[in-house]
């Protein structure tokens, strides 16, 4: 996004040069500054979705809870749980993932709230790390 926008704009630079226009000057650093936070923010957000959208892939996959059911301690030595309920309990903690960004009390594509916004993305990946452990946890019996 923000190399189109650069391209862009460079592009009818160039146009306007060539047919002898005048035009305003801009500074590049000023002009584009805003939106390339923004773009990088934007791209946050698609990952964070990507994530989500990877556990309740998991989480939801029928092939997941035929395994727990069934038996797999001839594959790992260890037993299996068969908390189906669980599965659930880990998809409810992931549908929580997503609450230190959307319930962030400032705005989020405000360069200003940069440190903030980084924070709000720590915990998330915090709370992955901990439906990834709650994952296994209700696979084994670890």
């Amino acid at each position: 996004m923000c190399s189109w926008r650069f391209q862009t704009y460079s592009a009818e630079r160039t146009k306007q040069e060539e047919r002898g226009e005048t035009r305003w000057e801009f500074e590049r650093q000023r002009l584009f500054f805003d939106t390339r936070y923004m773009a990088q923010v934007c791209s946050n957000l698609l990952d964070i979705v990507e994530k989500i959208e990877e556990f309740k892939g998991i989480l939801q996959n029928p092939e997941l809870k035929g395994i727990i059911l069934l038996s797999t301690k001839a594959l790992t030595g260890k037993a299996v749980t068969g908390d189906i309920a669980g599965i659930e309990s880990v998809l409810s903690e992931v549908e929580l993932m997503i609450k230190p960004i959307t319930e962030v009390p400032f705005a989020i594509f405000e360069k200003m709230y940069s440190t903030r916004y980084e924070s709000a993305e720590i915990l998330f990946i915090l709370l992955c790390m901990s439906a990834l452990f709650s994952i296994e946890m209700y696979c084994f019996d670890v």
